[in-house]
């Protein structure tokens, strides 16, 4: 988009974000889409942490983070190759332990930008502080959704971290409750910012036996992941080699995880979903395909002049007063706390127990009913609806009846 200069100078005088710059527009005509230019590189972070298990309040606490950033990553061209731009690395003081008394010197060796944060509260204060200064378009990690997001702001309130909206673009005083399933407190703290969880892009685009990260990067970079149990992260402190190959360790996943979304081509195959679907690219990135078609046919009705009715809300049915129940009476009380289901569900055959000394054939079908309507073409609009005659009804009901019998 584009804003007519004369909004340029005037500058919001309250920020009601963490960037640099903020325009007031007073009226949406005086925003312009600019079409037919190729969109601008973003800044792309990928993101990995070790956590440890506190034995009192059975809580994860963050141990390490490692973090990889390219400034200028396309999203119309090949993804790059590594080696990526930059990458920061702050480690803390696990339980006010002592550092191996040759950990300078070990650190020098290795040539390693690592920070050192006496607390945990001082590694969150220096994360969202890295983040605030790289300001990434997109923060990129594996099951980013089911568990780094949720520690990392679990641990920022508990450890009562300011500013904790920095992880995010949006200035906010109160942190949304977590521990939702779908993940919707943790989009809602990184609003501004794009999140891929490279997870959910690889449960769309390959098949795999699994998606842990070991076996993704087994499968698409044909290598080898070294996982570092949680229990042995506490002895890592005990030896300046073991406490340097397990930040090594941080950092390689967070470059495995970089290399995967490159590999499997992920934003720009995002870009061009949403261009064509005309939703927001970062539910594109959280999977969601019939929120895709939805906006597709929003888009058709739009562009023939059709007015699409709002979704329908259902609510639950309102319980009746007291009055009500005692005109009803007991009988109908006791009854409709129980419903009985709408419809009849499907045969199902009890199992014959016993003993089977010989083969047994098992049918499962995949998708049975996808399958019937992909294989016979049923469709509203080809299935050909005749009235069949007696002799055919007829037909039909004897072979049902041979089958029953065989059976």
């Amino acid at each position: 988009m584009s804003i007519h200069s004369q909004l340029l100078q005037k500058l919001s005088s309250q920020p009601m974000s963490w960037c640099k710059v903020e325009a007031v527009v007073t009226r949406p005509d005086q925003v312009s889409v600019v079409k037919d230019l190729a969109p601008p590189p973003v800044v792309v972070l990928s993101l990995s942490m070790k956590t440890v298990q506190n034995a009192k309040t059975h809580q994860n606490e963050i141990v390490a983070i490692a973090a990889l950033v390219h400034h200028t990553f396309p999203l119309d061209k090949a993804p790059p190759q590594p080696p990526f731009q930059t990458h920061f690395c702050v480690l803390s003081n696990l339980m006010n332990c002592i550092f191996p008394y040759d950990y300078n010197e070990a650190v020098k060796q290795k040539n390693a930008n690592i920070e050192i944060a006496l607390t945990e509260r001082t590694l969150l204060g220096f994360f969202l502080a890295k983040i605030h200064k790289i300001d990434p378009d997109v923060i990129v990690g594996h099951d980013i959704y089911g568990f780094d997001l949720e520690v990392l702001l679990q641990r920022i309130n508990s450890c009562k971290v300011p500013f904790w909206s920095k992880i995010g673009r949006l200035r906010r005083s109160v942190m949304p409750k977590l521990g939702g399933r779908s993940g919707f407190a943790e989009r809602n703290a990184a609003c501004g910012r794009i999140i891929c969880d490279i997870e959910i892009s690889a449960k769309e685009l390959i098949r795999c036996k699994s998606y842990h990260l070991s076996e993704l990067v087994h499968q698409i970079l044909k290598a080898e992941r070294v996982v570092i149990p949680p229990e042995n992260i506490r002895n890592a402190y005990n030896d300046s080699v073991h406490l340097l190959y397990m930040l090594e360790n941080t950092w390689i996943d967070a470059k495995f995880i970089l290399q995967i979304m490159c590999e499997l081509n992920v934003l720009p195959l995002a870009l061009q979903i949403t261009n064509i679907a005309g939703n927001v690219m970062s539910r594109t990135l959280m999977g969601g395909r019939s929120e895709r078609n939805e906006y597709l046919l929003l888009h058709a009705f739009t562009e023939n002049n059709f007015i699409v009715p709002d979704k329908p809300v259902f609510k639950k049915m309102q319980q009746t007063t007291v009055e009500d129940n005692d005109e009803m009476g007991t009988d109908q009380n006791k009854n409709k706390s129980r419903k009985k289901a709408a419809y009849a569900g499907g045969l199902v055959l009890e199992p014959k127990v016993g003993f089977y000394d010989k083969f047994i054939l098992l049918l499962d079908f995949n998708s049975l009913y996808p399958s019937i309507i992909q294989e016979y073409n049923i469709c509203f609009t080809t299935v050909h609806r005749e009235a069949p005659s007696t002799q055919k009804c007829q037909l039909l009901f004897e072979q049902f009846l041979d089958l029953e019998h065989q059976h």
